[in-house]
């Protein structure tokens, strides 16, 4: 006897135990009862719009087979052959997304290459066919490049991360630091949203001459960006009257 209720307790037991394994099996897919049958879509290709050193991208949505959406998106960053993962560090790239777009900001300068992957829980569809995207250096241009000092100089800078801070610098990153304005605020200033803006700097006397440069630098990065001038004191010849 107590072996027959041994042996009906086990079946028991097995039963109870195949049914909820097919029921987890069954929700996991959806409740089709044909789990095998759905996959996730593939990504499709990203379009990338770059302002300084954001990197935004956006793309069209993917389904699941059976047309329901599906959970987010995978961003990946490689290098210019597309054959080396990178690693995305800062913006709403760096997690799994939600939307049809996001952007890496301070993105490394440099051509990059971007990919959509498709996710549903621990699902990935195929990922999409790469972007490419160029990046660009730091950059500072002033004029006149042929001065003196004292002077007022005037141009642009490009390609820094908004909302970094700037100073100028004569003949070196941590040379003697010089006046100066970005979009008009008098520096330490900030990075104008897109990298860059208009820029001034006050040259002060007693500059030798000669060649010399002067540094852009940010911080906390320390990204930075030079202009070489040439600096001549020297008054033009009287001209001659014959």
């Amino acid at each position: 006897m107590r072996l027959r209720l041994l042996f009906v307790f086990l079946v028991g037991s097995l039963v109870i135990t195949s049914s909820v394994a097919d029921a987890a099996w069954i929700s996991s897919a959806g409740g089709s009862g044909r789990a095998s049958a759905i996959t996730v879509n593939p990504g499709s290709a990203p379009t990338a719009t770059i302002s300084g050193r954001t990197v935004q991208l956006t793309w069209t949505a993917s389904t699941m087979s059976n047309g329901a959406a599906v959970g987010g998106y995978v961003i990946t960053r490689y290098d210019s052959a597309g054959s080396s993962q990178q690693t995305i560090l800062s913006g709403t790239c760096a997690a799994l997304v939600s939307g049809t777009s996001c952007s890496e900001t301070a993105t490394p300068p440099g051509t990059w290459q971007y990919s959509v992957t498709p996710a549903y829980g621990d699902w990935r569809g195929p990922e999409s066919p790469k972007t490419s995207a160029t990046v660009g250096t730091p950059s500072l241009v002033l004029s006149p490049i042929l001065t003196k000092s004292p002077n007022t100089l005037s141009g642009t800078l490009a390609n820094f991360t908004d909302g970094e801070t700037i100073t100028f610098h004569l003949d070196g990153t941590s040379g003697t630091e010089l006046a100066g304005t970005v979009d008009g605020s008098p520096t330490p200033a900030a990075v104008p949203t897109g990298g860059g803006g208009s820029v001034s700097v006050t040259l002060p006397p007693g500059i030798s001459d000669g060649p010399h440069t002067v540094y852009a630098v940010a911080a906390p990065s320390s990204d930075n960006a030079s202009a070489a001038l040439t600096f001549d004191s020297t008054a033009p010849p009287s001209p001659t009257i014959t």
